[in-house]
């Protein structure tokens, strides 16, 4: 009888514990499977096989909801869109429904005080260079109770907002929530970043911001319920990054700004 090869071995142990360990360890298994020294063809057909098994050790569940929220954690700054400082503000808004709310100010729900749709924070004054928000400036939207057939929509915008004429944080969430709402009821994919982009930014930017003040990013996305559990079933810590985005910024100030944003999608259970 042949010796059993270290990637079947992989797939028996997977077996014997199918629902007790989370998705990743099938991930696990499979990268370490195409990293196996043999021959491409064969690391290809154990590939295959494995994904195969994992599939049917661990298919999506369809048939239950999930809660999911999302936030910012990080933000790289190539390149400012003020002179050499920007003041920081995020905005951000989700929804697991095909509409927003009526009324953009409607961010909480009575008797659910850690929910909120909508949201503006200021997060600090940054230059060129990589930023991670610390734990009280990263702003969040959620959690959303997605139905197997459902789909959750969530948007972002950055904003420098540093000059002194205007210090209404609303303006910058109705701004986002204006802009977003033509394309909320388009189903729109990761595929799509770029034609969003083209959309929401410059609408962002339409806007007479005084100084240098305006959008330095923009972005939003309708993932729908499979979407998502793709998503964390093949990255657990649902991390993710856009950009850069770039935007043009007024004349006199530093010219186009560009950034990229880190985004985190946290499932928290079913409800």
């Amino acid at each position: 009888m042949l010796a059993q090869h270290p990637i079947e071995e992989a797939i028996m142990r997977t077996s014997r514990l199918a629902g007790r360990r989370p998705w990743g360890y099938v991930v696990d298994t499979l990268c370490r499977c195409l990293s196996h020294p043999r021959p491409s063809s064969v690391r290809t057909t154990h590939g295959a096989l494995l994904l195969l098994a994992a599939f049917s050790l661990f298919p999506l569940d369809a048939s239950a909801k999930a809660v999911y929220y999302v936030k910012v954690t990080d933000i790289l700054v190539q390149h400012t869109r003020a002179h050499t400082n920007d003041t920081i503000y995020i905005s951000m808004l989700g929804t697991n429904t095909l509409r927003l709310p009526p009324d953009p100010a409607d961010c909480k729900e009575p008797g659910a005080p850690d929910f909120q749709s909508c949201v503006t924070i200021k997060v600090g004054d940054m230059q060129d260079g990589p930023h991670r928000l610390a734990e009280s400036s990263i702003p969040y939207v959620g959690p959303f109770s997605v139905e197997p057939s459902g789909s959750l929509l969530f948007a972002a915008a950055v904003w420098n907002y540093g000059f002194g004429v205007k210090r209404d944080t609303d303006d910058l969430r109705d701004s986002l929530y204006q802009a977003v709402a033509p394309i909320v009821t388009e189903h729109i994919g990761f595929n799509s970043i770029g034609e969003i982009n083209r959309n929401l930014v410059p609408s962002l930017n339409d806007h007479p911001w005084p100084g240098c003040d305006g959008p330095v990013f923009g972005w939003a996305i309708r993932i729908t319920a499979t979407g998502l559990a793709r998503r964390i079933a093949a990255n657990p810590t649902g991390r993710f990054s856009i950009g850069p985005v770039t935007v043009p910024s007024q004349v006199g100030c530093g010219a186009s700004s560009k950034y990229m944003v880190s985004f985190q999608i946290v499932q928290v259970g079913t409800p």
